[in-house]
């Protein structure tokens, strides 16, 4: 009686050649060939899934929102109201225009450039106007999938530009202080100065 025992992917076989039987042995040892392989082929998708924005699109669909988180100081803009203008930046030209702007000539031509761009504008805005000392809410933003770059405007008294980058795709702090304004990710702990 002679026996052989070949290994096949995915069983161990058993040949007894001289009663010309073929009996299958195991067939366990695949399971852990299977979370090896899967894995080894979901690595790469999810790399290219997140390097082509996908993700970003993804959650936009289910609905995620920026947080805009506020904070007014007592003697915000000199004791005056101060309005507060934030874009989601779409168009790669108009980001660089709106990126030279200082945010006293963005509020003075804001009403033309909304005009000039109606049927495509490449940005999205959302306005405010908060008095020094006020309790703000926090504000929830839909999510901008196509965004390249954020800006926010400040109309404050003082010269300056008043004019900061965001991140388009995660949640801002803003404390607006007396002669400017201070733009993070995380909660700020004292007031620097945007000019």
């Amino acid at each position: 009686m002679l026996l052989a025992t070949v290994l096949l992917s995915p069983r161990i076989v058993h040949l007894d050649l001289d009663r010309n039987v073929v009996r299958v042995v195991s067939e366990t040892h695949h399971t852990i060939f299977k979370p090896v392989l899967l894995s080894l082929l979901l690595w790469p998708l999810c790399a290219v899934l997140a390097s082509c924005g996908l993700w970003v699109k993804t959650q936009a669909w289910v609905g995620k929102e920026i947080a805009l988180t506020v904070q007014v100081d007592e003697t915000a803009n000199e004791n005056a109201p101060i309005a507060v203008d934030v874009l989601f930046v779409s168009d790669k030209k108009t980001l660089a225009e709106l990126s030279r702007l200082p945010a006293s000539e963005w509020f003075r031509q804001k009403s033309q450039i909304q005009k000039d761009s109606l049927h495509n504008p490449g940005f999205t805005l959302w306005e405010w106007e908060w008095v020094p000392g006020q309790n703000v809410p926090v504000q929830y933003l839909p999510l901008q999938p196509r965004a390249r770059a954020g800006l926010i405007f400040a109309s404050y008294r003082t010269s300056g530009e008043h004019r900061a980058f965001l991140p388009p795709h995660d949640d801002i702090f803003l404390r607006l202080g007396r002669t400017g304004f201070v733009v993070g990710e995380d909660q700020l702990p004292s007031i620097q100065s945007v000019r």
